[in-house]
This record gives C-alpha cells, sequence and structure tokens, in this order.
C-alpha cells in the first residue's frame, strides 16, 4: 500500500531520505499531496537498489553539482511515466515522457525535473556504471521502450517487481535488479558489442522476456513479437540466427524451469502444479516433453532425484 499521503514538508524529507539532496519547487504548497510505496533491502544506503512508485501535486526538483557532491551517490535514476508528463533536463537536453515513456538520469551531475499535477510514475535507483562515460556527448536514452525491445524488456523487468512487490525475497529483488542493469547496458553500451546486429538484439531480448513471462499459459510466439515490436517472420530469423526457434526458446524455458522445480528436495508441489506454474496447459503436455527432452517423465526424474540424495548422504561414523 502507498504511504500516507504527505504534506510539502513531509515530502522533502521523505524524498530526500529516498534521493539525497535536492531543490524543491512546489506550485501551490498548500494544496500539494504526494504518495510513494519503496521497495529496497532492508540494509538501505543511499545509492543502492529501490524501486518507488509515486503519485504527486505539481513540484520541480532541481539537482545541483553541490547537492552530488555532498551525497557521493555515484548511481543513475529511471524514470517511468505512468500517468501524465514528466520534464527532464541534464546536460543542456530535455525530454518530455509521456505515459509509458523513460528516461535515464546520472545523479552525479545537475538535473531539473518538473510535472503537473496528478502524476503517476516510478523511478529506480540502477547502478552508475550503466550510464556510458560519454553519454553525455551523445543522443538521450530512447524515452519509447516501445520502439526498443531492450527497452521494452527493462521496462517488463520493472513491471514484475512492482506487480510482486508483497512476494519477492531478497534475492529475486536484488536479481531483478542486477537484470534491469545488465538490459540498460546494452541498451545504452553500443560500444560493447560493436558489431552487434538487429536481430541479435531481437534474440536478447526475446531470451529476456521468455525468462521472465514463461509461467503465462497464453504466451504465444505471436505475442512475443507483438511485444517485441517486430513481426513473428523477423522474430524466427533473430531466434535462427541464434541457433533455436521461438517455439523451443519458450518449450526449453519452461522444461528448465521444471526440471529445476523437480530436483529441489524442498519443492512439494504436485506433477500437475509444476507443469501449470510452468506454463504447460496440460500435465499430459508437460508429461511428453519433459519425456522428450530429458529420457525420463517427471515423475521418475523426481524419484531418481530423490533417490540419489539419499544414496549420496554420508554415514555416520559408529566407531
Amino acid at each position: 500500500m502507498f504511504r500516507k499521503a504527505m504534506a510539502p514538508i513531509s515530502w522533502t524529507h521523505h524524498v530526500s531520505a529516498n534521493h539525497g539532496n535536492l531543490g524543491y519547487e512546489f506550485a501551490d504548497s498548500r494544496d500539494f499531496e504526494g504518495l510513494t510505496r519503496v521497495q529496497r533491502l532492508t540494509s538501505y544506503e543511499l545509492g543502492d537498489p529501490q524501486l518507488i512508485e509515486f503519485t504527486s501535486g505539481q513540484i520541480r526538483y532541481r539537482r545541483t553539482s553541490r547537492d552530488a557532491r555532498r551525497d557521493n551517490d555515484g548511481s543513475a535514476r529511471l524514470v517511468i511515466s505512468r500517468g501524465g508528463r514528466i520534464g527532464v533536463v541534464q546536460d543542456g537536453k530535455s525530454a518530455l515522457l509521456a505515459p509509458g515513456q523513460m528516461a535515464l538520469i546520472d545523479w552525479r551531475r545537475p538535473m531539473e525535473l518538473a510535472h503537473g499535477d496528478g502524476i503517476s510514475a516510478r523511478i529506480v535507483t540502477v547502478p552508475g556504471d550503466v550510464v556510458p562515460r560519454d553519454f553525455r556527448n551523445r543522443p538521450s536514452l530512447s524515452s519509447d521502450p516501445e520502439s526498443d525491445p531492450l527497452l521494452g524488456s527493462a521496462r517488463d523487468i520493472v513491471d514484475q517487481m512492482v506487480r510482486h512487490r508483497d512476494s519477492l525475497s531478497a534475492w529475486q529483488f536484488a536479481h531483478l535488479n542486477s537484470a534491469l542493469a545488465d538490459v540498460l547496458r546494452s541498451a545504452l553500451d553500443e560500444r560493447g558489442a560493436p558489431d552487434r546486429t538487429t536481430l541479435i538484439r531481437i534474440a536478447d531480448a526475446a531470451r529476456l522476456f521468455v525468462s521472465t513471462h514463461y509461467r503465462d499459459p497464453d504466451l504465444t510466439v505471436t505475442s512475443i513479437a507483438n511485444h517485441l515490436g517486430c513481426s513473428r517472420r523477423t522474430l524466427e530469423a533473430a531466434l535462427r540466427k541464434a541457433g533455436t526457434t521461438p517455439a523451443n526458446l519458450l518449450r526449453d524455458t519452461r522444461l528448465e524451469r521444471a526440471r529445476q522445480l523437480l530436483s529441489n528436495p524442498f519443492e512439494t508441489r504436485s506433477l500437475s502444479d509444476i507443469a501449470f506454474a510452468c506454463g504447460f496447459g496440460s500435465h499430459s503436455t508437460f508429461k511428453r516433453a519433459f519425456l522428450e527432452r530429458f529420457g525420463a517423465n517427471p515423475g521418475q526424474w523426481r524419484a531418481e532425484q530423490r533417490s540419489n540424495r539419499r544414496n549420496h548422504r554420508t554415514p555416520v561414523d559408529a566407531g
């Protein structure tokens, strides 16, 4: 749930605790209200990974060079508009984010961020090394995830963190933040892969998308292509270049996750429940695919893993 609505003084204290030193200009301090919901680890320090969902009244934030030096925060902020428009200015460049669009802000340098009343947005703290060294001399990060499959995947990771906010373990939260940083690096730093083609980028984005959405039984080759903003034929060409097909990628991802669950000694769900949890539409389909891939049906695999664990237990020394 969102925190209780905050008036200006409480808002400045709360935002500064999350983001460090900032200047605040309220359009109307008498009527201003803001709400936030924060995800982060309990051992949080300024600049550590965090995801903040917020709504608020009209306001302008300014971060100066002095603010940045005082904080010594070497991170960056990924801002995603959810409702309303957000203006961002840094290094002489400006962007106006419509709902669904995003911008990356280097928190080590001066910036301005402003929005009108009733805004709804997400802001994620990401490592500073996501920002290329010559970022200020480059065009801004594409602000529309619909035009870039990697940026679309970055937005999806944030969506997953929000969707599962009440059940994420500390390990899962850290892992998703690491995956988000990797995707942003790939999207921003062309030097890391100077010969990377569009097809390879689409294949990478497809793998990432399937790895986070394989549980959905309605996920299809067409829906994957639609999400990535490409045709089914282009998706097939990209994955063919990577040595697989869309259908095989989806099936193999689901089977590998099922194999991991069946090998887990603490996993108590039935075979049917595991099949559905991994995105298979029926137990029979799961059983047939598992047998074809691993040479044993799911029940046999689970029994063999349990037997192997019993046989490898160290006997107690009776001497």
